[in-house]
């Protein structure tokens, strides 16, 4: 008993401590297992130690005692029997030696002796108490804590016995993972979804994996996600938060079943003539119509694959497998998609694979066209366009109509345009000649293009651009635009002439202004800056200005041709006005610009502010002139379109005047046609309105003739011919229009008239203005090489020093008087060249240095200067003397043909310059005239005079020579250095010849350069020889693209050098495929 309270103590109290200290302490399960183990323990020893050993004591399991050693214990253990038990065995024993009755009769005696003696009554239960005291607290605590909370113990005690299982402590919420499925495939990202549940959630939550702790992104209000990346191995993970842990998880990882790689074999259409291709890792197709496609699908764990097609639903088609490969082969004919499914029966099933199916028909050929239409001059179309077909282009065809006023066709037609045939992507660019269709004023021709392409299956396609219609103006229309293009560039160039003069005056204050500073302040140079860009301005306004000339002197050569003679004017001053924009004024800029980015010095940057201000000038002198020039043609122009319209006009009223007698015709046409005839006669009295206006805009104005009474007396004629068509008077109707007829002739002569006397008075007006220009400039040039000498003479301490300065003042009066009579000669002019101007500049610019020189008392700056201007009114005379006799030849040549219609037509050609042709010539004669002068022995004044005159003579060869060379470089000839050597040897010529120095070496050098001008010469003839024979062969003008057609040019240029890189070997394929990359490269 005492063993068995043991033990219930005991173990009562091991698991009242045990199950204490885990619940207050929630131990992890190695402490939880070796509490168990310390239970099992205490359990062991006690019920072995106190319940186990007296058991096994009390069963005699034990080793049996003997009963002299029980007697011997008892005796002991129970004092009251102490040695009788064991005196009555040594008596029992005895009794076995030998009989006594004696022994026997003390056997009994002591067996009487213990008979009274009660074994159960020796044992005393009551020292067994006090064991109770340590039994009964902890029985009695474990009833009460089972009663009041049984939770305590059960809980402890089953977190002991399952020790090997988490157990958590409860929180005051609940972890409510919304995953439904924590298997994942390798290397795939999974995203884990955890809900707190509770009254109070906490606002952080966190995820332990591998003892280590990650936060959990917020996604709602409870809710937080975690990502796992790429997992490669299961994962045991648990939740936290709040201080309160989940119950652990696990993610599964399982292998994937995967297509590792995909060959799909394409057996094109055998018309396509297309090699057959392998698509490596692509299902996405774009084939043509009929390919047979071969997928072989490589897969890894992999049990089954199956190919769908959306247009076979619900069918699924089994591969056949080979090892981990499978095949499958399907002919296509329409747009499809299809997708791949591989199948794991361990596994769940991932989504299919798809992908899309493109076939490819034969469409249409596209055509992408644009037109540029020759609006000037109406001669050509020029079409810029792209075309594409996806099995090669055939051909490219014109068709066009041409409609007559009424819209009715009167001719129809098609041209096939070259292009590359067979090519699937390709530009083109194409000029339609329009002057084949031969096209009259007032027609409209409708046109559009046509591409064909290669469709070997279903017949060639076509597909067609849009219908362009270009309705060509009537011959009142073309008038009409004439006049307003001549009007808009009158207005135009009165617009530049008036932007350079306003630039030169400020161009002349901004000089004025400096010459009194000594450094130039920041705004000083910001006015040349703005100088500069002002002059740069007026540069792109003359060159649109000369655009615009040149358009319009295009459009009227094509549709209002002018005389030989208003024609050659017209090249003169396009001329004229060729030369206003020259390399010299924009190296002026430049170096303007230069100077001032370099903040130069103040003397650079007036002297190339001076020399841009006098090139100003004479740009502002030029312009005034060419647009004088430009109106007089306009009015010789409309003068010469009134007479021939009137003469027309004559011609018309004729005609009618004779079907009105034959009477075949009915009234109604007649009177309809009279009208109309009655209608140009209106329209043919405002333009001579309108050449009284021009008349009145010229400088010079034209001695018009009063022809009102005859423009009254026609016109009473011609309404008087309507009135008596439309009384059935056919003979008076007759009459009168042959009246109105001869009325017209006469008007027309006595124009014609008018027109030949006032050129023959101006010709002889400019001829004597010029004669007298040419006699006052040898004056002055006489007189001043005089005055020259007379100043090397003078001591500046002389009286004679001051008048000879007045006598300068007076010589630059004079040449300013020239200058002045010049410049409105060159108005009338336009043989004379922009040298002139150039030349006369240089003279009063001299002129006016030298009369400076002289009041600053510097003499040999002064003579200087002397011998510049000079040598400009050397050049000068020279010049204008070959301009008389041009004039002279004019003249005469028109006495014969005074009288006719075409009469004052200079010799085509004819200029105020030498000509290659006759250059030897002029070279020979000068220098024969420089050998005489060498021995006829002369000095003095008259020697002086003829070396200025050879001098002078020679540098006009010489700049002539140079010009020459100039206009081969622009026709893109290569002239070399001989014409470079001869201008050398030129110039220095003229420096022996200033410097009266004429030598055996002088002499010797003028023969060769006679000798070089001759090989010169012959060279320039073979060139126009060659030059006109191709003229004549294809006299046309070069066609000039838009610039919005370049790139169609570029886009070709790009096409042939691709078809250099295209290795010939390749399938016709494969070409196109090269140029759909490089197209789409563009």
């Amino acid at each position: 008993m005492r063993g068995s309270l043991i033990t219930i103590g005991l173990l009562s109290a091991v698991f009242l401590a045990l199950a204490l200290s885990e619940h207050y302490g929630r131990f992890n399960s190695i402490v939880r297992l070796s509490f168990l183990l310390l239970l099992m323990a205490s359990v062991g020893y006690t019920l072995i130690s106190w319940v186990g050993n007296p058991i096994i004591k009390l069963l005699q399991l034990d080793k049996a005692l003997s009963n002299e050693e029980a007697s011997r214990q008892i005796g002991q253990f129970f004092p009251e029997i102490k040695d009788k038990l064991t005196n009555t065995l040594q008596l029992h024993a005895s009794t076995n030696r030998s009989s006594n009755d004696l022994i026997l009769a003390s056997i009994k005696q002591k067996t009487k002796e213990l008979n009274t003696f009660t074994f159960s009554g020796a044992i005393d239960l009551s020292e067994n108490r006090k064991y109770f005291r340590f039994v009964l607290p902890p029985i009695f605590l474990i009833i009460i804590l089972l009663i009041v909370i049984p939770s305590l113990l059960t809980d402890s005690a089953n977190r002991i016995i399952k020790f090997d299982k988490q157990f958590l402590e409860p929180a005051p919420f609940q972890f409510n993972l919304l995953n439904k499925n924590l298997s994942a495939y390798k290397n795939e990202d999974v995203e884990v979804e955890l809900e707190l549940i509770g009254n109070e959630i906490p606002d952080q939550c966190y995820i332990l994996i591998h003892d280590q702790r990650f936060k959990l992104k917020r996604k709602t209000n409870g809710v937080f996600t975690y990502d796992f990346k790429n997992v490669q191995r299961e994962e045991t993970f648990a939740f936290e938060a709040a201080g309160f842990r989940s119950a652990e998880y696990n993610l599964d990882v399982q292998v994937k079943p995967d297509i590792k790689g995909l060959d799909i074999v394409l057996n094109y259409p055998a018309y396509l003539k297309k090699p057959a291709e392998s698509i490596k890792n692509g299902g996405n197709l774009t084939i043509p119509e009929g390919t047979t496609a071969t997928w072989n699908i490589e897969t890894v764990h992999t049990e089954t694959l199956f190919i769908s097609f959306e247009s076979e639903k619900g069918k699924e088609v089994k591969g056949e497998k080979d090892g981990e490969t499978f095949r499958f082969k399907k002919t296509i004919r329409n747009d499809d998609k299809y997708s791949l499914l591989v199948n794991q029966s361990k596994l769940n099933q991932p989504a299919p694979i798809q992908y899309s199916l493109h076939v490819i028909k034969d469409q249409y050929p596209a055509l992408l066209v644009e037109e540029f239409r020759d609006s000037t001059l109406m001669e050509a179309i020029q079409f810029g366009g792209s075309l594409s077909d996806d099995y090669g282009i055939n051909r490219l065809q014109l068709h066009y109509v041409l409609k007559d006023a009424s819209k009715k066709p009167v001719k129809k037609g098609s041209k096939t345009i070259p292009i590359e045939t067979g090519k699937s992507n390709q530009t083109f660019y194409f000029t339609w000649n329009i002057d084949s269709v031969q096209i009259n004023p007032g027609q409209e021709l409708e046109y559009y293009l046509e591409v064909f392409d290669n469709d070997g299956v279903n017949g060639s396609k076509s597909t067609k651009s849009s219908v362009f219609s270009w309705k060509i103006p009537s011959k009142e229309e073309l008038s009409e635009e004439l006049k307003t293009a001549s009007t808009s560039a009158s207005n135009q160039f009165q617009e530049v002439a008036e932007q350079a003069k306003q630039l030169q005056k400020e161009m002349q204050q901004l000089e004025e202004r400096l010459k009194s500073k000594k450094q130039l302040s920041w705004q000083d140079k910001k006015a040349m800056e703005e100088m500069v860009k002002k002059n740069q301005a007026l540069e792109k306004e003359l060159e649109k200005l000369q655009e615009n000339l040149k358009k319009l002197q295009e459009k009227q050569d094509k549709f209002d041709p002018a005389s030989q003679e208003l024609a050659e004017k017209m090249k003169q001053l396009e001329k004229l006005m060729n030369q206003l924009l020259d390399e010299e004024t924009k190296k002026l800029m430049a170096e303007l610009e230069k100077l001032l980015q370099e903040n130069a010095k103040k003397e650079d940057l007036d002297k190339a502010l001076k020399n841009l201000t006098n090139k100003d000038k004479y740009l502002e002198k030029e312009l005034e002139r060419n647009l004088e020039l430009f109106k007089q043609m306009q009015f010789d122009r409309e003068l010469e379109n009134n007479i021939q319209k009137l003469e027309e006009l004559a011609k018309k009223e004729e005609e009618l005047a004779e079907k009105t007698l034959d009477q075949k015709i009915p009234k109604e046409e007649l009177v309809k046609e009279q009208e109309e005839l009655n209608k140009e006669f209106d329209q043919l009295k405002e333009e001579m309105k309108n050449l009284e206006e021009l008349n009145k805009e010229l400088e010079n104005k034209k001695p018009l003739e009063d022809l009102d009474q005859e423009q009254q007396d026609i016109d009473q004629e011609m309404q008087k011919s309507s009135e008596e068509l439309k009384n059935n008077q056919s003979k008076k109707a007759g009459a009168s229009q042959k009246g109105a007829a001869d009325k017209m002739k006469k008007m027309s002569e006595k124009m014609q008239q008018m027109q030949q006397d006032m050129q023959a008075e101006e010709a002889a007006e400019n001829m004597k203005d010029l004669r007298q220009i040419l006699d006052n400039l040898l004056h002055v040039s006489f007189d001043q090489e005089a005055l020259m000498k007379e100043f090397r003479k003078v001591q500046q301490t002389d009286p004679r020093y001051i008048t000879l300065g007045q006598q300068q003042v007076k010589l630059k009066d004079a040449t300013k008087i020239i200058k002045d009579s010049l410049y409105a000669l060159a108005k009338r002019v336009p043989q004379i060249e922009a040298f002139v101007t150039k030349e006369v500049l240089a003279m009063n610019q001299h002129m006016d240095a030298a009369v400076q020189h002289i009041k600053e008392r510097r003499p040999d700056l002064a003579a200087a200067d002397e011998q510049y201007a000079m040598t400009s009114m050397n050049n000068l005379a020279l010049m204008l003397n070959e301009v008389l006799k041009q004039m002279q030849q004019e003249m005469a040549s028109s006495q014969p043909k005074m009288g006719s219609a075409q009469c004052n037509k200079p010799k085509p050609g004819a200029s105020g310059k030498p000509k290659p042709g006759n250059m030897s010539q002029m070279q020979k004669s000068l220098s024969e005239k420089i050998e005489q002068l060498k021995k006829s022995g002369l000095s003095g004044k008259s020697y002086s005079e003829e070396l200025a005159k050879l001098a002078a003579e020679q540098e006009m060869l010489r700049k002539s020579l140079q010009e020459m060379e100039k206009m081969m470089k622009e026709q893109g000839g290569k002239p070399g250095n001989e014409l470079k050597q001869l201008s050398d040897m030129m110039e220095q010529t003229e420096r022996d010849l200033v410097n009266k120095n004429i030598t055996n070496e002088t002499i010797m050098r003028q023969r060769e350069i006679q000798t070089r001008l001759l090989e010169a010469e012959k060279s320039v003839r073979e060139r126009e020889w060659d030059n006109t024979r191709e003229s004549k062969t294809a006299d046309q003008k070069p066609n000039e693209y838009p610039p919005s057609l370049e790139k169609y040019l570029k886009a070709k240029e790009k096409q042939l050098e691709l078809i250099k890189t295209i290795p010939p070997s390749y399938t016709p394929y494969y070409k196109e495929e090269i140029d759909d990359y490089f197209k789409n490269l563009d």
